[in-house]
């Protein structure tokens, strides 16, 4: 649920943001939970929406940056849907969703991949 960075990516960023102590434990979905090695906040912008992101700065020798699902939601990139409005968002986007809308994991208790027909 939190944004990470590559220990390689974060150093790009070292002038800009000092990289900082962090006591996070990263819980994937698959695999062992792992320590971050620090921290650095980084002022981010999306279609004018501009916050400071934490990122959680790990040893991996893969260069992938993920921005975690509450920054993800902040910057309107993926929206929460309730139940009222779920089928008719179906409806409107069914060239992409195909009757089918998952869930991300532990943010609700909808069923994932729900056929709604």
């Amino acid at each position: 649920m939190c944004s990470v960075m590559p220990y390689g990516t974060a150093k790009l960023f070292e002038e800009v943001a000092p990289i900082t102590r962090s006591d996070a434990i990263i819980c994937g979905v698959n695999g062992p939970a792992v320590k971050a090695l620090r921290m650095i906040t980084l002022l981010c912008e999306y279609k004018n929406i501009k916050r400071l992101v934490n990122f959680q700065i790990m040893n991996s020798p893969r260069g992938i940056n993920l921005l975690g699902r509450d920054d993800s939601v902040d910057f309107g990139l993926i929206i929460r849907i309730h139940t009222a409005r779920l089928v008719t968002i179906i409806e409107k986007y069914s060239d992409v969703l195909e009757e089918e809308i998952g869930c991300i994991p532990s943010e609700s208790r909808f069923v994932n991949n729900c056929n709604l027909n």
